[in-house]
């Protein structure tokens, strides 16, 4: 069998390898349009922030070719495909030095997403005034203008803009402002218990400006002039766009089905209505929490998630997405560590499902580390009716608790009641334990709360 793999970002590169660790015998190429294997955006955070250099090897790719290449991978990078036949099951190629056609039995789709979504509203933004990064050489250019600009301005407040901004931010020389359109920050993945907590650690040379979208930018010479909707202008040295990417579907035949959004339609193995043909990673979307069927989760551990199933399925083993996804994430802002999973308390109103919060802080953690500053701020959020656990968020000055999310993603995918949570068991180790099980404290608040 001979398996034709269409980008070797995440997505691919997972596919690609789960693909000949199943089986050898199958024939695998791995076609990249670039000379690398993907990359990962926040490096750009990660230079400013003096945890990579420009010459560090991360920006070759998140791959080492010659990995892929031992496994038995045929990988060509440089290698652009242009057109997808769907009745012949050929798909057209160029690279430096020739066009030919490439055949397949199975062909995955993993081409990714582009950049950010400039939505609608924002009729008059040029896109070479905002910058934008995804790819090393995007992000190296980012760098560079960025450190040399004083005032900063980040369209977006989500995890892409803010994870930039609090990487900014240590650089005191300058001024960062957040253009958002909702009230407060992160609102898809945390309610304001949590986000009201990280606001008060925000850096002083950060500014937000809430309730605004922006309307349009024009460049004045060496600024841009910015301006949102009620025409409340102003000058910036540079301007970064940090919203929702969307699929990369410039290559998709018409044959294959899209959904409104442009996402590809496919089942619960990863197959597009062309049943040879798969579709992975930011290209589609994918069953999230209780009550959504499919939601677009471009998250690099989706990527990895429906790259496997896609694979198995090949393979013969008829492994699908058997539990929804919980949407789990986790990041570092303004020096706190966040993480979330399941639906917020705000899209349980959205969904009609009458729910329960429950919220507890802790500030001790054990005589060996008695420190001042500690925090863990807890909130869970379950089914009114049922006690099913349905969504967890958390923030803390401690990296180690981060995950703790992973735990409580699995009690919501297990679809658990609060009340079979109250008593788990975990190890206890004086050096590495707290004096106080958070997980068992925060379901004992809920029981209580329920009864």
């Amino acid at each position: 069998m001979k398996v034709v793999i269409i980008g070797g970002s995440h997505a691919g590169t997972t596919a690609a390898r789960t693909l000949k660790k199943i089986n050898r015998n199958i024939e695998v190429i791995l076609l990249e349009k670039r000379e690398y294997l993907g990359s990962v955006p926040s490096n750009l955070n990660f230079l400013f922030e003096n945890l990579l250099h420009e010459d560090t090897n991360l920006f070759k790719g998140i791959a080492l070719p010659e990995v892929l290449m031992n496994m038995g991978i045929d990988l060509r990078l440089k290698t652009e495909v242009t057109k997808i036949n769907v009745v012949t099951k050929t798909i057209e190629v160029k690279n430096e030095s020739k066009n030919y056609k490439l055949s397949f039995d199975r062909l995955i789709l993993a081409m990714g997403s582009e950049k950010f979504l400039i939505s609608e509203p924002i009729l008059n933004a040029s896109v070479s005034d905002l910058i934008t990064y995804k790819m090393p050489a995007e992000i190296l250019k980012a760098h560079r203008v960025l450190k040399n600009s004083k005032h900063i301005t980040i369209i977006g407040s989500g995890l892409i803009g803010l994870e930039l901004a609090s990487s900014l931010s240590h650089h005191l020389d300058k001024k960062i402002t957040i253009i958002e359109q909702m009230s407060r920050p992160l609102f898809r993945y945390f309610d304001t218990t949590i986000t009201d907590v990280l606001m008060k650690y925000k850096p002083e040379n950060i500014q937000f400006l809430f309730n605004k979208t922006l309307k349009s930018t024009q460049r004045m010479q060496k600024q841009i002039k910015v301006t949102t909707f009620g025409e409340e202008s102003f000058l910036t040295d540079s301007a970064v766009l940090a919203l929702n990417p969307r699929p990369n579907i410039t290559i998709i035949p018409k044959e294959i089905y899209l959904d409104a959004d442009n996402s590809i339609l496919v089942n619960d193995h990863m197959q597009t209505n062309c049943p040879d043909i798969y579709a992975i990673g930011d290209l589609v979307k994918i069953p999230f929490g209780p009550e959504i069927d499919r939601a677009y989760l471009p998250l690099i551990s989706m990527a990895h998630r429906t790259a496997r199933i896609a694979a198995f399925h090949i393979t013969k083993h008829n492994i699908t997405i058997s539990k929804p996804s919980q949407r789990t994430i986790a990041t570092k802002i303004f020096n706190l560590f966040l993480a979330s999973c399941g639906i917020t308390y705000e899209e349980s109103i959205l969904l009609g499902i009458a729910v329960t919060e429950v919220t507890k802080t802790f500030n001790y953690y054990s005589p060996i580390y008695p420190k001042t500053d500690f925090l863990l701020k807890i909130k869970i959020i379950y089914d009114t009716t049922s006690h099913v656990l349905l969504g967890t968020q958390l923030i803390t000055t401690e990296e180690k608790l981060v995950s703790l999310i992973n735990i409580f993603t699995q009690f919501t995918a297990d679809k658990k009641k609060i009340e079979n949570l109250v008593n788990n068991e975990y190890y206890y180790a004086p050096l590495l334990s707290a004096d106080q099980n958070f997980i068992n404290e925060i379901f004992l608040e809920a029981v209580a709360h329920a009864k």
